[in-house]
């Protein structure tokens, strides 16, 4: 460790904090994982005295440290060994999971999830769907959390394993975050991402040196480089900056045409050429279901055979017209209506969430009325 300049006692107080923190309680419920029970940990817990206990030794023990250390001169010393013992806990809780996932697997499929619809599906149980379908993917999730886990043993690797960990926990924290998966999960990845960037944070007189050697380096090149590179960074950030407001422009111009009717519709009754047909006899250019996705690429249909199809659906709210088609992707990958299952027509959308429909398909005259689903819409906050 870098030891000058010598730093604020409050950095020393942090750095002893965060170790106690790190020590116990988080590595002192890990460790007895091993040998007690969940229930015996349940208790131990929520126990006042433990708790009592622990605030004590929080708060206490880093003022100790901190004031025995400056009494000898040996704060340098103390930095040392408390950035060691937080990596050391920060590598074997991440090799905890990281192991975990290269053996076994950690992320299982429950069979009562397969068996729910998506929109009931708790987020902990989709979570562990979306990363536990696919092996290769855990066993590179594993890679990552490992490897950063073990430079953070050693010293020579400990600061590239910093860098290179602080994406890999950042990452399990907003999934904690936003999927709700544990409680003590959340807790725990909350203090191992702290620790991680105090981690960083220690090295910050190593960083300053670095950016000034680059800076430094960067002084030597000639003046006809230093044109070019100019030229370069001009014609990046124009394209840049115009692909950006291009494309900001052409969401916010057709913005009510792409969210318009989004949403999933089921038909619930129809008419070609004034004769009613049965739900058992839809026509297979026909469309049992629509979903008109946020994300127009993937808006499909499912035609009477109970097949899906991809399909452009287009609402015209200004003249309250609209255009179904189906379609498909040729053998050189673009993209084409299937001429059968083009419809154009008026719609209405009513109050009660239903969708009525007149107009032609194939030469025939159709009328139709479908039920919108009550799924939540999820959209962006804009």
């Amino acid at each position: 460790m870098n030891t000058t300049p010598l730093k604020s006692k409050g950095y020393y107080y942090t750095a002893a904090l965060l170790t106690t923190i790190a020590v116990c309680p988080l590595l002192t419920i890990y460790l007895s994982v091993f040998f007690i029970s969940d229930s015996t940990l349940e208790e131990l817990l929520t126990n006042p005295i433990f708790g009592f206990f622990v605030l004590f030794v929080i708060l206490v023990v880093p003022l100790l440290l901190v004031y025995l250390s400056g009494r000898k001169n040996n704060l340098d010393k103390l930095e040392y060994y408390l950035i060691v013992i937080l990596c050391y806990i920060i590598g074997y809780i991440m090799l905890f999971y990281g192991v975990d996932k290269l053996i076994n697997k950690q992320f299982v499929v429950f069979y009562k999830g397969l068996d729910t619809k998506l929109s009931d599906v708790d987020s902990y149980t989709l979570t562990w769907y979306y990363f536990g379908r696919s092996n290769v993917q855990v066993f590179i999730m594993g890679l990552l959390e490992t490897i950063p886990a073990l430079l953070l043993l050693f010293r020579r690797t400990r600061f590239i394993g910093a860098v290179t960990m602080l994406p890999v926990v950042a990452n399990v924290l907003v999934t904690n975050i936003f999927n709700r998966i544990s409680p003590f999960t959340l807790f725990a990845i909350s203090l191992l991402t702290i620790f991680n960037v105090f981690v960083i944070y220690s090295y910050k007189n190593e960083i300053k040196e670095l950016l000034q050697k680059i800076s430094t380096s960067s002084k030597a090149i000639t003046a006809n480089r230093r044109r070019g590179i100019l030229v370069i960074k001009i014609v990046f950030w124009v394209f840049i900056i115009s692909t950006i407001g291009l494309k900001t422009m052409s969401y916010l111009r057709n913005r009510k045409d792409f969210l318009y009717g989004n949403g999933a519709y089921v038909l619930t009754a129809l008419k070609v050429d004034n004769k009613t047909i049965s739900m058992d006899s839809i026509p297979a250019t026909w469309y049992k279901k629509i979903y008109k996705e946020k994300d127009r690429r993937y808006t499909s249909i499912v035609n009477g055979k109970d097949s899906e199809q991809g399909a452009n659906v287009v609402f015209y709210p200004k003249h309250d017209s609209i255009r179904i088609a189906a379609t498909r992707y040729t053998e050189y990958d673009r993209k084409i209506e299937s001429a059968s299952t083009i419809f154009k027509g008026i719609f209405q959308l009513l109050p009660n969430n239903e969708l009525t429909m007149k107009g032609e398909q194939n030469h025939h005259n159709i009328e139709a009325a479908y039920k919108k689903l009550p799924f939540n819409d999820y959209n962006w906050w804009w």
